[in-house]
Order: C-alpha cells, then sequence, then structure tokens
C-alpha cells in the first residue's frame, strides 16, 4: 500500500490551511497511530535573500498513506491535537536530519519536539547495509528532489501540484523506508536490551542517615552504607537507629555554612520527581556524564543535586527530550555528532581499496575479467612496491588494518565544556544552569526535593570535606 501511495500520493494527501481541516485528517492519522505509532515526518521552510525563514509546512504521514500536509504559514494558531503530536514521545516521527526539524521547531513555533528518528540510524542495524545517503536510495524509488523545488517558496499562496507531491512523498518514502529495514532486520532480544539499559533499583536510593560532627552539628544525610562505613572504621559511634545518626569522632575539614549546604541536610523522598511514582525508579543525572565528567573537581565533587529520581517511563522521556540539546550544543560549540569527525578510528580509503582488491581476487577471480584482475593487482603492487602479486603479498592485503586513529577527533562532551569554560559568559555554571532550565521546562517535575534550584552551586572557596571527605546523600 505505501509503495502505491509513495508513486501517487496526492488522492491521499489533505492541504491543511484550516483548524477544521486539521481535526478532519487527525482523526485518521490518530485511528492510524493506534496501530503502529510511527508516522513519517518533515518539515519545510523557505529562504529568502539567504536568510531562513520560520517553519512554513510539516509534513506527517502515517502507515496507511495518509498524508497531512500542515501549512504553518497559513494558520493564526497550532491546534493543541498538533502539538500532543509532535511533542508525545510514544509516536515516533521519522524522517531525516529529524534533529534539524526539532531545532526549527523549538525556535520558531516553541514547540518541544519529542520521539523524533532519523531513519538513517537504522543502516547500522540493516544486514545488508543499503545506502542511507538518500531517501530516495533507502526506498528504492527515485523521488524527483530537484533544487528547485526543495528550495522553492513554500510561503505561495497555493503550492504547485509538485510541491505538493514532493512534500508527500518525502514523509510517506520516511516511513515506508522505516517499516521495510525493521521488517528486514532481525531484532535483538529485547528483554535483554531494556534489562540492561534499564535496571530499576530494587531498593531505596535515599536511606536519609545522618551524619554528624563531633558536637552534634548536623552534616548531611547519606544512606546506610557510608554511614556504617565511618562506624565500622571507628571514625563514628551510633547516637541514634531511627534514624540512623552516626556522630563522627573527628572535626571533618569544614562544616555546612552556606545556603548551598543546605540543600544536604534535607531527607529526600524515593519516587519519581516527575510524576510522583514509588516504585521502579532510576537515578538520572540532569547534567549528561559525557558532559560533567570533563568538569573540574569542585563542580563534580560527589555531591547529588543533579541526580535526581526517575520512574522508567520518565525516565525515557527525559532521555529522548535531551537529544534536541545535545544537537543545538553541537551546532553553537562546533562539537559534532555522529559525524566522520566524531569518531576515534577513521576508514583509510587507500587502505580499503587494497583489501578490497586483495579479497575480490582471494574469493572472485574466476568471475572476474582478466583487465579487471591487472588493475586490482597493480593497486596492490603499487602499495606494497612489489614487481608480482604472490598468495602470500594477498593474505598480507586481506588482513590489513584499514581504520587509522583519527585526529580530529576530541569527544563532543570536551568540545562544548572547552566552549562553556573559555568562550561563554557564566562558564560552566552556565552549562549547568542549560541543563537544569531544559529539565524543568521539558518535564515539568512535580516532586523535587526542597530546595533544588537552578541556581544552586557553591563557590570554590566554599568547599569543604576534602581531607576526611563527608560526601551528601547519593
Amino acid at each position: 500500500m505505501l509503495k502505491e501511495k509513495l508513486e501517487n500520493p496526492l488522492t491521499a494527501t489533505t492541504i491543511v490551511t484550516r483548524v477544521s481541516e486539521w481535526d478532519d485528517v487527525y482523526s485518521v492519522l490518530l485511528k492510524h497511530c493506534s496501530e503502529v505509532p510511527i508516522l513519517g515526518f518533515d518539515c519545510e521552510w523557505s529562504n529568502v535573500d539567504g536568510n531562513t525563514q520560520p517553519v512554513a509546512l510539516i509534513q506527517l504521514a502515517s502507515h496507511q498513506g495518509v498524508c497531512a500536509l500542515v501549512r504553518v504559514c497559513c494558520l493564526s494558531t497550532l491546534p493543541e491535537s498538533l502539538k500532543n503530536i509532535l511533542t508525545n514521545p510514544k509516536i515516533l516521527k521519522v524522517g531525516v536530519a529529524t534533529w534539524e526539524d526539532a531545532s526549527k521547531l523549538k525556535r520558531d513555533l516553541g514547540i518541544q519536539f519529542c520521539g523524533g528518528y532519523d531513519v538513517r540510524h537504522l543502516i547500522f542495524r540493516h544486514p545488508k547495509r543499503v545506502s542511507l545517503l538518500s531517501k530516495s536510495g533507502l526506498s528504492g524509488t527515485v523521488l524527483n528532489k530537484h533544487f528547485s523545488v526543495r528550495c522553492s517558496d513554500w510561503e505561495a499562496e497555493n503550492l504547485s501540484t509538485i510541491q505538493v507531491k514532493y512534500a508527500a512523498q518525502d514523509a510517506i518514502a520516511s516511513i515506508a523506508i522505516c517499516l521495510k529495514l525493521v521488517a528486514e532486520t532481525r531484532a535483538p532480544d529485547l528483554s535483554n536490551v531494556c534489562s540492561r539499559a534499564y535496571s530499576a533499583r530494587k531498593s531505596a536510593l535515599y536511606d536519609n542517615c545522618i551524619l554528624q560532627a563531633p558536637d552534634g552539628q548536623q552534616l548531611c544525610t547519606c544512606d546506610y552504607k557510608k554511614a556504617m562505613w565511618y562506624f565500622a572504621k571507628g571514625r563514628g559511634e551510633v547516637v541514634c537507629e531511627n534514624p540512623m545518626t552516626v556522630r563522627l569522632n573527628f572535626e571533618p575539614s569544614g562544616r555546612p555554612s552556606s545556603e548551598y549546604d543546605r540543600y544536604y541536610l534535607t531527607d529526600k523522598v524515593n519516587k519519581c520527581v516527575v510524576c510522583g511514582q514509588s516504585e521502579s525508579f532510576l537515578r538520572k543525572n540532569i547534567v549528561p556524564h559525557e558532559y560533567r565528567k570533563h568538569f573540574p573537581e569542585h563542580l563534580k565533587d560527589h555531591k547529588s543535586h543533579d541526580i535526581l529520581l526517575l520512574c522508567i517511563e520518565c525516565h525515557t522521556i527525559c532521555n529522548s527530550h535531551e537529544n534536541a540539546v545535545k544537537n543545538e550544543l553541537s551546532i553553537k560549540c562546533n562539537a559534532p555528532i555522529g559525524t566522520e569527525r566524531d569518531v576515534k578510528s577513521k576508514l583509510d580509503r587507500k587502505l580499503s581499496g587494497v583489501q578490497k582488491a586483495a579479497n575480490a581476487l582471494i574469493f572472485n577471480r574466476q568471475a572476474i575479467p582478466s583487465n579487471r584482475i591487472s588493475e586490482l593487482e597493480e593497486i596492490i603492487k603499487n602499495y606494497y612496491e612489489v614487481e608480482v602479486v604472490t598468495p602470500e603479498i594477498l593474505e598480507m592485503a586481506k588482513n590489513l588494518e584499514t581504520h587509522i586513529p583519527n585526529s580530529d577527533y576530541v569527544p563532543h562532551g570536551l568540545k562544548v565544556v572547552r566552549f562553556f569554560e573559555e568562550e561563554q559568559t557564566g562558564g560552566l555554571l552556565a552549562l549547568k544552569r542549560l541543563w537544569r532550565e531544559h529539565f524543568l521546562e521539558t518535564m515539568r517535575p512535580q516532586h523535587l526535593p526542597a530546595l533544588w534550584s537552578v541556581e544552586h552551586h557553591r563557590k570554590p572557596e566554599e568547599k569543604w570535606g576534602h581531607n576526611e571527605s563527608v560526601s551528601a546523600n547519593t
């Protein structure tokens, strides 16, 4: 069915210029999403004198080939039901470079797009490693994606037939590609994958035990294991069992004295900070580890302010929201993700050519024309600087290591941290604030611990606990 719709999409395409037109096609898309929660997705916008204009068109296509072309430029306001689809992480929106569309939707319309997936990522799971350089190459259908159409006026009073066909095919091709590749790719044991990725805690994270200074001043709350460590090492005594309280017999190198420290003196509740669920929760690093691990020590001193509890569902949703911010940071900080520059090693095309020539001669010599055999042997001769290609030379060429260290490689997280340290007003505190604000905006947590704050930070001179480390509840 999708192949037919791809070749002739106009019969099942609705051009939306009024809310009533959206309401009609929305009910159909919603019904189809209840069967297969995947939509083909794309956005179009115009360029005027080299300047990018706001999103003019949003394309959505169901697994049945029904397509909605929502002319955003013709609507005074976006329907809430459309926003719900775009922000719903349980409806997968598949396309090419969806992160770019997500950034545009956020910037132009204030929509926190969620549930996007770039179909090109499926190449890494596909057994035949088919080309994913363009959607036309993936689907086996040649889409008429001329530059003149792609960059045409999407804000015109009326879209041309060519524009409508192109826009509909874009969305339909994405879901067709997705479903085709998923069907042809052997799925892993999802139960094992999920259990490794989301291993929910079987015990409470917060024990809310108390550590006291020798004079009885509370230093922090901590877990039971930490409190018992001080007792077992003879560095403290149990002065109360409910709540478990250990009084240290040495003077710590510092005591809580600032507003910063008050957070670590309060009890924490074992429940999801977003929805309040009190079972099956996971730790969530509000500032992702790939950035935080590059922070200087005084900004990552084992404190737990940016480690919160989320239930599995909220944890999954939160993770999906992070990609948009990471992609924005990759552009802002010139810290690419998923490109040839973002890998520790890269393919050396010359070495790969030598290896391929050897493999062809070893495994397919009988089927290769004599002139082509000479060409392949010449490649190997030139590389090894020999006159004759012997079996030993062929074996060496077959086993060549074709990947070489990438001298340009700097981890994305490190580049972002360096950028904020060197060029961003507010330094790394601005980066921490960015992630905290993003968490509040996207997840709208209703059960945050008391005193949790976007502005929470300790000045380096206020840091305490170096020598006899007293760690807060983690």
